[in-house]
């Protein structure tokens, strides 16, 4: 199953007539983060993945999963509309796991793509906490050559 996220953000930020500095106001992140999800080359968090979705009035499952470029459906311009929900949201023509098959499959490739998001901000936090740590072991190394020299 692709998934869209990326491509998604960037039509409808514009759609909405939006910057990517807005989009990054949302969720606590700089410009160049939400053009890294837009090109693909990083993955927001599920928290990140809720806001955005929430922001945009649409499921997260059609954030992720659908091409939203290829519908024609958006109507709203300028402003997300949270009073009026379109065509993505969370309303009841919004398709929803069920237990047949297909929904079952769509649910385990969500939990997957999930526990991947989720690996790799663990290892991207593990990689700076690594980084900090020994930034900190150089630099009391060079504080103490200091303190030997006075």
């Amino acid at each position: 199953m692709e998934i869209y996220f990326g491509k998604n953000v960037e039509f409808l930020r514009k759609e909405f007539n939006k910057t990517q500095t807005d989009i990054g106001l949302q969720v606590s992140k700089n410009q160049k983060i939400i053009s890294n999800w837009e090109r693909g080359k990083t993955e927001p968090t599920l928290i990140e993945i809720g806001i955005i979705s929430n922001y945009f009035d649409i499921s997260a499952d059609n954030l992720l999963f659908k091409d939203l470029s290829s519908d024609n459906s958006i109507e709203n311009k300028g402003e997300p509309d949270k009073t009026k929900k379109n065509s993505y949201s969370n309303s009841e023509n919004t398709q929803t796991a069920s237990t047949d098959a297909n929904g079952l499959l769509k649910v385990n490739e969500l939990q997957e793509s999930t526990i991947s998001i989720l690996n790799n901000t663990i290892n991207d936090k593990n990689s700076i906490i690594l980084m900090l740590t020994a930034e900190i072991d150089r630099l009391k190394e060079e504080l103490q050559k200091r303190i030997q020299d006075i």
